[in-house]
């Protein structure tokens, strides 16, 4: 019978460590004296999403150096075996006068390290990180766009900072040392046409690559009376929090366990409320359980991922992860979840704007777990053939030039 998720921190691995072992094997078959800086928005969402591609070319022999905001996971980023420097982003309402701070900050240490190669991870790292690439012409600058995000959302595109975003795009794209990773064939060709981008230095790369041999289910099959209907992502209104909530309210009890698995993200306007979150658990409409840093533990007790997202995904990792554990989802109608989820066949594919389209969905997969017993399986076939570690890291290496 299925049960729903254990609180976060109660076991598993420690954060960032669920596919090192994977990309040190990978890192071990290159070699390189390359010193590599990776620069993003915060130390978890480092540990979550880049600490493989680090930890693989740490074992290649590279030095890595990580700059992020501090949220309390600096002592795990260093457990991993890298130089740490703390520094503050913001999110999307830091000051102009606070942001050129930052920039010049950053500036200073990537100048004093005077890596290879820099990753620049997230709108806030390549909006500000790209000044050095001025005064370093040998080392190569890769911006990893993982989404057109909230800065060049089609709402946003006359903000203050959508403009100064596309600004430092289009400037750092005409420096012939600044690279981009995109997911999404359209981010691409969007990024491209606007002059964002350069044709010649733009890649694909479809995920940040998990270990399927370790993200897998405990079971070939899930099994329950009860189902349990999973959302996790943080939370603010564009991830579909609302929706998520809305299809709690709406479904019998004896259906479903609905669970809630993240945070507000008060650096976003549209972030949930503490006072919310506590309303909704008062209802009984859902199982709160706040940030965890053992999401594999989480997947394995699920059968049913929800993301209403209408916020600009890239090909969302937690799809990833949950197909890999053999979880199937119903994801929104934008082509970052079709990427991962193929409707009918590893999962079901929704419009947030129609009603009643994901509250139809849930209850397809809700009356026939055979169905979705069968999506859940080739959920997983689809997961090891399209988003594998080995894949991603094949061609990360292939753009910074570290060879075999």
């Amino acid at each position: 019978m299925s049960s729903a998720p254990s609180p976060s921190g109660a076991k598993g691995r420690p954060l960032g460590t669920v596919d090192q072992a994977a990309a040190v094997s990978f890192g071990k078959k290159y070699f390189t004296t390359k010193n590599v800086v990776f620069v993003v928005n915060n130390d978890r969402f480092f540990l979550t999403h880049r600490a493989s591609w680090a930890s693989a070319m740490a074992a290649s022999g590279a030095k890595v150096t990580v700059i992020a905001q501090d949220t309390g996971h600096a002592s795990g980023v260093r457990s991993l075996g890298f130089d740490y420097i703390s520094l503050h982003f913001g999110r999307e309402s830091v000051s102009p006068k606070d942001a050129i701070a930052t920039a010049f900050r950053l500036f200073f240490h990537l100048v004093r390290l005077r890596p290879a190669i820099v990753f620049l991870v997230a709108t806030a790292t390549y909006s500000l990180g790209w000044p050095a690439a001025l005064v370093m012409p040998k080392t190569k600058f890769i911006r990893v766009i993982t989404g057109a995000g909230r800065a060049l959302a089609a709402n946003g595109d006359s903000s203050r900072a959508s403009r100064f975003v596309q600004m430092a795009l289009g400037i750092a794209a005409r420096l012939r040392n600044v690279y981009s990773l995109f997911q999404l064939t359209s981010d691409q060709e969007r990024f491209v046409a606007a002059g964002l981008a350069v044709a010649g230095r733009s890649y694909l790369i479809p995920g940040t690559g998990l270990d399927t041999d370790v993200w897998k289910p405990l079971l070939a099959d899930r099994q329950g009376d009860v189902p349990v209907v999973l959302f996790a992502a943080r939370l603010f209104r564009e991830k579909g929090i609302y929706e998520f909530v809305d299809l709690a309210r709406s479904t019998p009890e004896a259906q479903a366990n609905f669970v809630v698995v993240g945070k507000p993200d008060h650096g976003v306007s549209s972030s949930v409320s503490q006072e919310e979150l506590s309303s909704w658990q008062e209802n009984g409409w859902i199982q709160y359980l706040g940030e965890s840093d053992d999401m594999l533990s989480v997947y394995r007790n699920a059968d049913i991922f929800i993301l209403p997202s209408t916020h600009p995904e890239g090909t969302p990792r937690t799809l990833i992860e949950a197909a890999a554990c053999g979880v199937v989802a119903i994801a929104s109608d934008q082509e970052g979840c079709r990427a991962v989820v193929e409707h009918g066949e590893t999962g079901l594919i929704a419009d947030v704007s129609k009603p009643g389209e994901f509250s139809s969905s849930l209850h397809t997969l809700l009356v026939d777990p055979g169905y979705r017993n069968k999506l859940a399986k080739n959920a997983r076939s689809g997961a090891i053939r399209n988003f594998s570690l080995e894949t991603t890291l094949t061609k990360v290496y292939r753009l910074s030039g570290i060879v075999p």
